[in-house]
């Protein structure tokens, strides 16, 4: 999305980054999870445009799917699609931690022209039937490529579970 350059943009660092020790001064955690915050013109537009962005993502390469505990198959990018909901919870308050942990987590930047919001109709149109299916090729291809190993996983979280319930008196 060529256009998010010049859009203003702020970009600033989760909660659980930039961690140390106060005593040693040594880094206990760095930059963790980041976030970027673009300024749209249209709000009601976000769920879109963020699928859009994820889609755009796994065509360029940037798609992998991840096998969950419970043997899930996980469909991730290096953008985080749960982000376009409207009640998730963002995370990047300072922490509350006890000494001697401190946080140091840097000014939050603005990036980008500061007045000028990302139409993202225009920067991040809808996909064509091709895009698609392209995107859907490589999602499926991806998870038959785990498949094997999300079995196993979830007939061992399976036994697990049974054994635990039974353990339980279940």
């Amino acid at each position: 999305c060529p256009d998010l350059k010049q859009a203003a943009h702020i970009w600033a660092v989760s909660t659980s980054s930039c961690l140390y020790d106060s005593n040693s001064g040594r880094e206990v955690r760095g930059i963790g999870g980041q976030r970027i915050y673009i300024v749209v013109a249209n709000g009601a537009d976000i769920p879109r445009a963020g699928m859009v962005i994820f889609m755009r993502l796994w065509l360029a390469g940037f798609g992998h799917v991840k096998i969950s505990k419970a043997g899930s198959l996980l469909v991730r990018s290096i953008v985080d699609n749960c982000v376009w909901q409207t009640n998730r919870i963002d995370y990047v308050a300072a922490p509350t931690c006890e000494s001697p942990l401190v946080s140091r987590k840097p000014a939050p930047e603005l990036l980008g022209a500061p007045m000028l919001c990302l139409d993202t109709k225009v920067a991040l149109p809808d996909f064509t039937a091709e895009e698609r299916a392209n995107y859907e090729a490589l999602v499926t291809a991806a998870k038959s490529a785990k498949e094997g190993e999300a079995r196993e996983v979830r007939e061992r979280y399976i036994a697990e579970r049974v054994a635990k319930l039974i353990d339980q008196g279940v």
